[in-house]
Formats: C-alpha cells, structure tokens, sequence
C-alpha cells in the first residue's frame, strides 16, 4: 500500500506508570513479547519502562513533549488545561490544521514556525534563540536517524582516462543549490558530473545520489522520479501525489549536504519537482536539452558542455593507446579525431580498436571509416549520424556470436540486463553469452551499470535498433522478445511460489525458459533479484503488451503483485495491471488481474474504481469456473462493507463466498470468507455469531498450521471480546496475535493487536501505558503504505486521549482521522473521527 505518510504522534510525558494495573490483564510474557516492536520500529520516543527498559526519548520528541508543557503553562490564569490550537492559530497566523501535525509530529516544524510558536508561548528572545538552536540541531539529528538506510545509492564508475574539461569543473566547484550540464549526445555530460561528483565528495558528507531519468529512452516521470529518490533516501512509506512526495522529498534532504545527480533528463517540467527547494543540498542534472526555464525560474546555473577541442581529443586518444603510438602517422590522427567529432564515447570507441589490433594503423583505420562515409551522411539532422561510422567500424569487428547478441540487445525493453536475460533473449547457453558480453564490454559497447547487470549508452543503443531491424526477420525479433519475457515470467512466478507457497494457483501450464536460470534459496533472496530487476519487469510487461502477440502477459504482473504489495510499489502494480488488460483476451487472466488491480485502489481509498474491478473479477471467475476466484471475490466485495457501513451486501457476499469454499473444499478461501463474517458480525453486534466463526477460524489455523491465520483469528477474537466489554479476553487474544504476526512479519495484524492491546489498557484506567502501545502501532503504520490502519489506530488514541481527560488532544487525533479516513473511503473510521 503505497501513497500515504502516516502521521506521528509525539508522546506527552505522564508521570511514570504503574505497569501493574495493566499487564497483570496479560499472560506472564507479554512485556517481552512486547519489547521487539519498540525496537524494530526504531522508536525514539520515551517507551514504557516495561516495555523497553526506560530508554530516552529522542530531541525532537523531547522538544514537543516541552511545548506541551508551555501550552499548558501558557494557558494558566484562562480556564482551560491548556493554550488550544485556535489560540496559537490566532497568535502565529500558522493555520490550525498546519499545528496539530507540526505539534503532534507528523511533519516536522519550519524553523520560522517554531520562531512563532514559542514567542507566543512566551519565550523571551535569548529563550527562542535557544530553541532555534535546539531545534536545527534536533531536527538534524532526528532526520539522520529516521533513515533506515544511508543517504548513499551506489554511483556509477567513472570512465578512466578522464581528460580536460578544466573550464567546466572549475564552474561545478561554483555552483549554488541547482547546476546543470547540458550538451549533445556523447560529450560527456555524465562522465562529466560522476568525475566532479567524486572529486567534490568531502562537500557532501552526507552522501549521493544517482538517478538515470532515462530521457532519450522512456522518460521517467517526476512521480516515479521521487518514488525512487524516496526509496534511496531510506523512505518506505511513499505519498500517493505528486505534491505530497516532493514536500516529503525536500523535507528529507533539507538538512543534509547531500547531492543528488539527475542524469538526462528531458524537460525542465520533469526535473523542477526534484529540486531540493531551501537546505543544503545540491541537485547535480545532466540533459541534452537547454533547460531555460530551470535558469531562468529557479536559478539554475547552467555549463554547457562543448565537444572536445581537437587538443583534448588527441590528449585523451593518446591515454588510451599511448604516447608511441601515437607519436606516427600524424595526418591520420588527425583524421580519426576528425571523424569522431570531438565526443569522448566515440573516441573510446576508437582506441579500443586500435589497442586490439595492434598491427592496425590510424591510416587504415581511416580508410574503414571511409569506406562507411555515406552512410555518415544519410541522415541529416540524426544524432547518429556523426558517429554511425565509427559505430559501424567497431559493430563489424565484433564475432558471430557477440554480433548477434549487440543486434538483439536493441530490443531490449529495460534499462539493462543481466547474462541469464541475455542468454534467453540470444537463446544461447550461458558460457557463449558470458563470451559474448564480455567481448561487447571490452569493445566498449556496453557498460556494467550494477553488479552483473549491463547497458548500453542511448546513441548504442539507438545503433544497434537500426541494425535489429535492418538485419533481422519480424518474426525472429518478436521470439526473441518472447523467450525474455518468458524468462521474467519464469523467474518472478518461482518468486512467488516462495511468499506464499501454499496459495492455490490457478490451473496454467508451466513457462519454461529457453536457459533456465539458478533458484532462489529462500524468499529474501526472491526479493532482492525482484527489487534489482524492478524495471525491467515492469518495461516487459509494457512492451510485451505492445510488442508481440504474447497472449499471457497478464501472468507477470500476477506474479509480481504480491512483491508490490510487500514493497508498497503502488504506482508499478497499477500500471502493469492496467497494461495486461489491454492485452489479454484470456477471460481467466483476465479476472485474476481484475481481483490484485482492485487491492491496489482499495489501498488507494477508490472505492468506485475497487468495487468495478471485483465485480468483472467474479463474473469473469464464474464465467471461467474458477471456485478459489469465485470465494476470494465474493470475500473481496463483502469486505468492503467494512469500508461503506452497508453491512447487509457485506453478510450477503461473504455466506456466498463461504458457501463456495466449502463445496469446492477450499480451507484457504473458507478461512478468509469467515474471517471477513466474524469482522462484519462484530460491528453490527451479532457477538455470539462472531464468536463462533472466530472458534472455527481457531480451528482451522490449527489443522492447517498457518500462523498468520492464527494472529488474523487472534485479532478478531479480540475485537469481539472488546465489544463484548471483556478486557482481560480480548487482551489474551491481542497478545497472541502479536506473537504470531511478529513470527511471520504481519505487519498489519502486529499494528491491529498493538493498538487493541492499547484500547484494553485504556479500559482498565491504565491511559498511560495505553498511548504508548497506540503509539507504537502508529509508528508501524509508517511501513503500510496506506491510510486505512493509521486512521484507525489515530481514532483509537482520541478515544483513550479522551478517557484521560484530555479532549483536545483527542481533537488533534481525530482531525488527522477524518483526513486519512476520507482518503481511504472508510465511512466507519470518519464517523469516529467525527464524533466529538
């Protein structure tokens, strides 16, 4: 579930609490059951001292936690416990809305704001200095450690051999906030910006960041281009809009000397959202395009990169072959350097000729070329055209084998490749696609952009595209496309198999790839190859649409939902479902791809576009005969009474899909249909009903040994027993289904037991111990990806807030409610954040 930033609360500091009153409801081992969620949410803030062993809390939580405390001594003297939000809404000109999630901690507070607030608060101005200085320092801190992984993504190698461009660098070492290169194709922009970058490395301690926009290819638009910006800053919980992700994007780079290169992008309109707006960090961009509007709007300095002088060129030529042989046969250096039109790639291209035929002079050199010089000419205008000879000089010193593979790799849909793609796309073993890369590698005609995972810079690849379809059949093109795809689909599909072995499949004959490739050992493993491989699984899927006739390309994206949802790769898993539709007529694949299209909007809170994909979804099952589809849908619609209160339709879809399980004998689709009754049952009352498919569910986790169907049965039981006003038994049953959702990481049922177990607390007067543990499910929330638990466990805190005598920080909880509730389409969440 991705597209949604969960707030978090910053605790207020109670007096210590009295963890008897509450944990005696729990079985001897719940405060170490408990413990393992403080720490893997990485919590900083002050923790049940039962729980975590009276850790201190973080700066910024204790900076709030202070102006807690000033509110209420701000308030003395006015009769209330303490200053409202309208009253510094008033005093600040910062809107209310604004506050409740700076003071709450959901966002963290401008340093202006906070100039506002405690000068309102009554600070006197060495006292906001003060603060001002704490704050920049704790914000700094608390940013630093928020990230679960470094402000580091690997940054490409630079070519060796790097020469001149002295007047460039000097200009890089002048920028401000913004600098651009830009050139034509093959000057070296981005050997440019990786040289300087690593040079310039002691300006930015806090690390870099690479990312291709891919800009002569298929442009990355500035939603995925923050997505992943995101994921290389350690942010798992990415919002769903573009405005919402770049706000977080320059929050998380606002106080670190960082720098971010973008490398060729398209337009000024696609870069302006990754700028970093005011902080320290530099954005480092590469383009073939002027970019005016960037300098003229958001002061971007600008160096255009020129070719290389004839100098230059002969200087970096001489690197690359040696001065000896160099020294000779000066006209037809100058030639050759000619002919290479003062672009570095192809003076590479040049001189790893010349260093593997060392009885090749330049003088011959230049006759080849010559001999391709109407061919330098056919296009007026190309970008090609000025090197197409060169290219073409160095295409046909290339073996049969490698030849074929440089001609096939035109195809290729995404960024790059690794050597069991290859070999499937050549249909090739493996050892002669090793041969064959590393014979392209050492001819400079293809780069590793990541370990074992090639490409081609745009002007080869543009090449070797003309030389793909002037020299191969339609038909062999479109097989060898096919057999890729088939290989994807082979490899993601055995992914799968390890996320959920136990799920049935539906009924399709294996894929087997023309090279089979090594398994993965476990599901950790399956995850990392999926993660690396991300774009070129998505660039298949769309090309393998577009591309061949290729009838069962729904079965990647099918294969790949369960990792998107894991991952919270919303925007891919919506895509490529979308995609598949356009190009399957299998009525199957067709409703399976309906069922996973309709979880991601439901994550998305679109209920219209949900509730239309899970009714083709069932009409396409039952049309098919395909009763494990037939109950999951039925499952899916009745679910969704949980989100629009019409509890009826709900009970209705859920017995029929109840029904089917048991007459096809589907304990998998039975479990999920009476999981979604013991829900709908709960909430309309009907306690003893629900019950009683809670002891079923019980049972059948049991004779099944599924433990994330116990912590799903667990949690149920507790959310009856709450309504039945049963504390102590729906505190058992959380603290079960905490157990078992940690052992298989169910991060949703340890979020629903979390604050269940919170809500018990609150009952029994411990409102303490109870903030903590809602505090703790909220945290998690962050890793969801969606608003639906977050609002949930928000109302949940109101409620214990307002059992504790403190009604306006039930307010602050359920204004953040309602916003998240009306995004997620949940009428019973805003109905409980509206009830005051």
């Amino acid at each position: 579930m991705r597209g949604f930033e969960a707030p978090t609360v910053a605790p207020r500091r109670p007096a210590p609490p009295d963890p008897g009153r509450f944990w005696t409801i729990l079985d001897a081992d719940a405060s170490e059951n408990l413990a393992p969620a403080c720490q893997q949410a990485d919590v900083r803030h002050v923790m049940l001292r039962s729980m975590a062993g009276g850790e201190r809390a973080a700066a910024v939580g204790d900076l709030l936690a202070e102006l807690d405390r000033m509110r209420v001594r701000a308030a003395r003297g006015k009769g209330k416990v303490r200053l409202s939000l309208k009253d510094l809404a008033a005093a600040t000109g910062v809107p209310r809305s604004s506050l409740a999630n700076y003071l709450t901690g959901a966002t963290l507070m401008p340093g202006d704001v906070l100039d506002a607030v405690v000068q309102a608060l009554g600070a006197d101005p060495p006292e906001a200095r003060r603060w001002a200085r704490d704050w920049e320092s704790a914000c700094d801190r608390h940013l630093r450690d928020a990230l679960p992984r470094p402000l580091h993504a690997p940054m490409p190698d630079g070519p060796e051999h790097f020469t001149g461009r002295a007047r460039a660098l000097a200009a890089l070492d002048q920028v401000g906030r913004v600098c651009l290169i830009v050139g034509t194709a093959g000057v070296g922009k981005t050997a440019l910006a990786l040289h300087w970058a690593r040079r310039a490395a002691d300006r930015f301690p806090d690390g870099m960041v690479f990312l291709s926009l891919d800009g002569q290819s298929e442009p990355v638009s500035p939603v995925l281009a923050l997505e992943r910006l995101l994921r290389a800053l350690g942010v798992d919980a990415i919002p769903p809009d573009l405005p919402d992700r770049t706000a977080r994007y320059r929050e998380c780079i606002a106080h670190r000397r960082c720098l971010i290169v973008l490398d060729d992008a398209v337009s000024a309109d696609q870069v302006r959202p990754l700028l970093p707006g005011s902080g320290a960090a530099t954005v480092l961009v590469t383009s073939r395009d002027s970019l005016g509007g960037l300098v003229a709007r958001d002061q971007a300095h600008r160096v255009v990169l020129e070719r290389l002088s004839e100098g230059e060129a002969g200087e970096l030529l001489e690197r690359l072959v040696g001065t000896e042989r160099m020294g000779a046969e000066h006209a037809a250096w100058t030639g050759l350097i000619h002919h290479c039109a003062g672009l570095p790639l192809v003076l590479r291209l040049v001189a790893e000729r010349m260093a593997h035929r060392p009885q090749l002079t330049p003088a011959m050199l230049l006759a080849e070329l010559g001999d391709a010089a109407l061919d330098v000419l056919s296009r007026d205008g190309d970008q090609l055209a000025s090197v197409r000879a060169v290219f073409s000089t160095s295409y046909q010193a290339l073996s049969t084998s490698a030849g074929r593979l440089f001609r096939l790799l035109g195809l290729c849909p995404g960024a790059d490749l690794d050597v069991h793609a290859a070999a499937n796309l050549a249909a090739a073993t493996l050892l002669d696609t090793r041969a064959a890369l590393d014979e392209l590698y050492q001819a400079h005609l293809i780069e590793e952009t990541r370990p074992g995972g090639y490409a081609m810079h745009d002007l080869l690849r543009a090449f070797a595209a003309e030389r793909v379809i002037a020299e191969v059949a339609l038909t062999e093109r479109k097989a060898a496309l096919i057999r890729l795809i088939d290989w994807y689909v082979h490899q993601a599909e055995n992914a799968a198999d390890l996320f959920d072995p136990h799920e049935p499949k539906p009924p399709l004959p294996p894929v087997s790839p023309a090279v089979p490739g090594p398994g993965f050992a476990d599901a950790a493993e399956a995850l990392a190859w999926l993660e690396a491989e991300r774009a070129n699984l998505t660039a298949a899927v769309r090309w393998g649409a577009a591309e061949t006739e290729y009838g069962q390309i729904w079965r990647l994206p099918q294969a790949l939902w369960q990792f998107f949802h894991l991952r919270g790769h919303l925007d891919d898993w919506i895509e490529t479902h979308r995609v598949a539709l356009t190009a399957t007529d299998d009525r199957l694949g067709t409703a399976i791809t309906f069922t996973h299209l309709s979880i991601a909007h439901a994550w998305r809170g679109e209920i219209p576009a949900t509730l239309h994909c899970r009714r083709l979804a069932l009409d396409g099952f039952r049309k098919t005969g395909y009763p494990h589809g037939e109950a999951v849908a039925l499952f899916l619609l009745g679910e969704m009474s949980l989100l629009t209160g019409d509890y009826g339709d709900g009970l209705r879809h859920l017995t029929q899909a109840l029904q089917v399980a048991k007459d096809s004998a589907n304990w998998r689709a039975e479990f999920i249909a009476r999981v979604g009754l013991a829900q709908v049952l709960t909430r309309l009352g009907r306690l003893e009903e629900a019950l009683a498919e809670e002891r079923c569910l019980l049972r059948l986790a049991a004779e099944t040994g599924t433990v994330r169907g116990a912590a799903l049965a667990e949690n149920a039981f507790g959310d009856t027993w709450l309504a039945r006003g049963d504390w102590e038994s729906a505190a058992r049953h959380f603290r079960r289904a905490l157990t078992a959702g940690r052992e298989v990481a169910d991060l949703r049922s340890e979020i629903i037991a979390l604050s269940g177990l919170g809500i018990a607390a609150s009952r029994t007067g411990a409102h303490q111990d109870a903030v903590a543990l809602h505090q703790q499910a909220l945290l998690l929330t962050e890793r969801l990806f969606g608003p639906g638990l977050a609002c949930r466990v928000l109302n949940d805190l109101a409620e214990t807030y307002v059992a504790a005598g403190d009604p306006e920080a039930a307010d602050e909880c359920r204004d953040q409610a309602l916003t998240l509730a009306t995004r997620a389409g949940d009428t019973h969440e805003h109905a409980r954040a509206t009830t005051r």
